[in-house]
């Protein structure tokens, strides 16, 4: 007997899901201002209208160009979870990269077709989302594993998985984090592996850098990139950190002046206007902005326009620059921050 798809009682149970606002986060500022979450995938068909798993699965490999019957399958459960996985008052987590948070909402709408969105999303699921975002830090780390996910949709497999986002939401989880051991992670599918263990890492530095400390990891970067480098003492610094510049003596050019934020509120605009005016103060070529907690839309919006003079770096770019240049930070960083080289399989790759 043929059973509706929207009749599988898979998930009877409230979820929390994960769901990825594209590769680099470019649809978070439409799911925020829109309320909803949504793909395209070159579906054009109403979901609602397909009558079992074969049409589904057959949908799936055309719209995506599919030949692997594995890649087929677990495409057609993502489309289906999406379209029917998900409940009413279910709860939705989605990444925000640039300040290492995570959105919270909750689904109070069922699979919509043709709801687009800057042209793009023809299938969405109405959301209400909360106040404020839920800082990657504050999770535990069994909570680090479960939502660093390649797929743009899985289902947070966490015990009493709701209860727990909201205690940690409201502030009111238990602070001890989980003993995960690197063998757990073969089980979580879809991990990202990489963003995992960057989340470990970061939550490291932000506890072995604070403040002036996380200065002094900046400035640790530059010398290993080859620059000359100045810190005003601690204390009121008219709004320079570091002063770096190149050349055996520090005379050459660039000259750059360095803020840096260490805090998890993400840096607003007067901090970008604050950097610029004290660029000219000190005969500055160029300068950077580090902000640990990430920047605000009005920063952003002001990258193009200062994008031959100003640099900004999140918590994840300060992570990258930390690995490209670890083999030659100074030895008091890498004492502080011990970290070892590990070699994986690259599964993304089609090699």
């Amino acid at each position: 007997m043929e059973v509706s798809l929207s009749e599988n009682p898979w998930y009877p149970e409230k979820q929390v899901w994960v769901f990825r606002a594209g590769l680099d986060d470019e649809y978070v500022d439409t799911f925020k201002s829109n309320n909803v979450i949504g793909i395209y995938w070159n579906i054009e068909q109403d979901l609602a209208l397909v009558n079992d798993w074969e049409e589904l699965a057959e949908i799936s490999r055309k719209a995506m160009g599919l030949t692997n019957s594995q890649s087929i399958g677990q495409n057609a459960g993502m489309v289906w979870r999406f379209a029917y996985g998900m409940k009413i008052d279910d709860l939705v987590l989605t990444h925000v990269r640039s300040t290492r948070s995570l959105m919270l909402g909750k689904v109070i709408g069922d699979y919509t077709f043709n709801h687009v969105h800057d042209g793009v999303l023809k299938h969405t699921r109405s959301i209400e989302w909360y106040d404020r975002e839920i800082l990657r830090d504050n999770l535990s780390d069994e909570m680090k594993l479960k939502v660093n996910t390649r797929n743009t949709l899985s289902r947070m497999g966490l015990d009493n998985a709701p209860e727990t986002v909201l205690d940690t939401y409201h502030g009111t989880s238990v602070s001890e984090q989980s003993e995960v051991v690197v063998n757990q992670t073969s089980s979580v599918e879809g991990l990202d592996a990489e963003a995992y263990l960057s989340d470990l890492i970061a939550q490291e530095i932000s506890r072995r850098f604070p403040r002036y400390e996380m200065e002094r990891l900046v400035e640790g970067i530059l010398q290993a990139k080859g620059y000359k480098t100045f810190s005003p003492p601690q204390g009121p610094d008219g709004g320079v950190d570091i002063l770096a510049s190149k050349g055996d003596l520090g005379f050459d050019t660039p000259r750059i002046c360095v803020q840096v934020k260490s805090g998890q509120t993400p840096a607003d605009r007067p901090v970008l206007d604050q950097l610029i005016g004290t660029m000219q103060n000190v005969n500055a070529d160029q300068g950077l902005l580090v902000s640990w907690g990430g920047f605000r839309s009005s920063v952003i919006r002001e990258k193009s326009k200062h994008f031959f003079n100003v640099r900004l770096w999140d918590s994840q770019d300060l992570i990258n620059e930390v690995f490209n240049e670890y083999d030659n930070l100074p030895s008091d960083i890498r004492q502080k921050l011990p970290l070892k080289r590990i070699w994986a399989l690259d599964e993304t790759s089609n090699a």
